[in-house]
């Protein structure tokens, strides 16, 4: 997804772009260019919503917010929340990495 339609579907979920974003989500819609991706990560639960905007270079620092996020009492956001999320991140991550099936040989004289 480029920025721009992720920036777009953001918008739509939450009805824009605010200061109860958080630093981070400003940042990277700020620092985004159209040929570089945004990842969107939302969460509907009753009447909140959770919409995490991330980067590939910002993986970790994701997953630590939704940490953060389920250790606050104050926020509905749960453990349960933030394994389910976590475990959506991981896949997206993996989805563009290349896996080898079988290893060759490197140098000729493993080819006998």
């Amino acid at each position: 997804m480029t920025g721009r339609r992720a920036s777009s579907l953001a918008k739509r979920l939450i009805g824009g772009v605010g200061p109860d974003w958080g630093s981070g989500a400003r940042r990277i819609l700020e620092n985004t260019t159209v040929g570089q991706d945004i990842n969107v990560l939302a969460l509907v639960k009753g009447s909140e919503r959770y919409v995490f905007l991330y980067d590939d270079e910002s993986r970790a620092e994701t997953l630590r917010t939704l940490g953060r996020y389920a250790s606050n009492p104050e926020l509905s956001f749960t453990w349960y929340d933030a394994a389910v999320l976590s475990q959506k991140v991981r896949q997206e991550s993996q989805k563009f990495t290349p896996h080898q099936r079988f290893e060759l040989p490197t140098a000729p004289d493993e080819l006998c």
